[in-house]
């Protein structure tokens, strides 16, 4: 007699291993039959209990890993953004970078608003209550309403190149700034 090794389910008796298994389930007698079905169901959860454990760890690890990669990798372009800017600061042209900064000023409004309607800034706990979101866009608001946003009052001439993508920006920047000023404005 064999036990329940698997040492009686060879190769020649793979095809009647259930049967043989069930016989010898209903042989220990039902409470000993139900311990082995809990056991079962016992390590299927656990297994399944593991996997979903190591999926969250590894989102939120990962989220935490590409963001501060992410910032990081944007140094680069930054750093040379600021020079530029930096430039033209010293040559005294201050009037040339107001554009620049309004263009840049209206993509992060487009940004901040899409994040506050569809984020997840849970993802980024417990980190992301360093961020007062309305106190930012409270400042922000109050900037717009005494300048209004320049992007959308632009005529943009049909043979630019990208001059759909740029009056679809412009109506993206209008609605944007509007629920800004609806939602943060005084």
């Amino acid at each position: 007699m064999h036990g329940l090794t698997g040492s009686s389910i060879g190769p020649t008796t793979a095809g009647r291993a259930p049967a043989v298994l069930h016989n010898r389930v209903r042989r220990c007698g039902p409470l000993t039959a139900n311990v082995i079905r809990l056991m079962r169901i016992a390590k299927v959860l656990a297994v399944i209990l593991l996997v979903a454990l190591g999926f969250a760890a590894g989102v939120k690890i990962g989220v935490h890993m590409g963001q501060q990669q992410f910032v990081a990798q944007e140094g680069s372009v930054k750093a040379a953004l600021l020079v530029g800017e930096l430039r033209v600061l010293r040559s005294g042209n201050v009037q040339k970078l107001i554009p620049s900064k309004e263009l840049e000023l209206d993509v992060e409004i487009v940004k901040a608003l899409a994040f506050r309607e569809s984020g997840h800034p849970w993802l980024f706990w417990p980190f992301d209550v360093a961020y007062e979101h309305d106190r930012y866009l409270r400042s922000v608001a109050a900037y717009r309403a005494e300048y209004p946003a320049s992007i959308p009052l632009l005529p943009i001439r049909e043979e630019v190149p990208m001059a759909g993508e740029m009056k679809t920006f412009a109506q993206l920047v209008r609605e944007r700034t509007q629920e800004l000023l609806r939602d943060y404005g005084k």
